[in-house]
C-alpha cells in the first residue's frame, strides 16, 4: 500500500462537507419546487430574512425579542415566533 492510497481526516472531512452540501442544495431544491417553508431559521437565515445583520439578530435575542432553540451549538429561531413580533409591532 502506498502513501497515496492512505486516506487522511482532511480527506474525510472534506467528503464530509462535499456530502452534506449537496444534501442541502438538494433539500432546498425540493423545498423551493414543494412550496415548503422552513419554520426553523438559523441565525443567518433570519438575518437575511429581517434584513438586519446577525448581530442585531444576536442584541434581538439578548433583549428577549426572540427566543431560540439551540441544537448541537446552532441557534434555530421559530419563524413563526419571528413574523407574531413583526405582526404585533404593526409592520407587516
Amino acid at each position: 500500500m502506498k502513501n497515496s492510497d492512505l486516506v487522511t481526516k482532511n480527506d474525510l472531512d472534506e467528503l464530509k462537507r462535499n456530502i452534506v452540501d449537496a444534501i442541502e442544495h438538494k433539500l432546498q431544491d425540493i423545498s423551493k419546487d414543494s412550496g415548503f417553508e422552513k419554520r426553523w431559521l438559523r441565525t443567518q437565515e433570519l438575518a437575511d430574512y429581517l434584513s438586519i445583520s446577525t448581530t442585531q439578530v444576536h442584541c434581538l435575542k439578548a433583549q428577549g425579542v426572540f427566543s431560540c432553540k439551540k441544537v448541537g451549538g446552532t441557534n434555530f429561531y421559530d419563524k413563526e415566533e419571528v413574523d407574531a413580533y413583526i405582526k404585533s409591532q404593526g409592520r407587516d
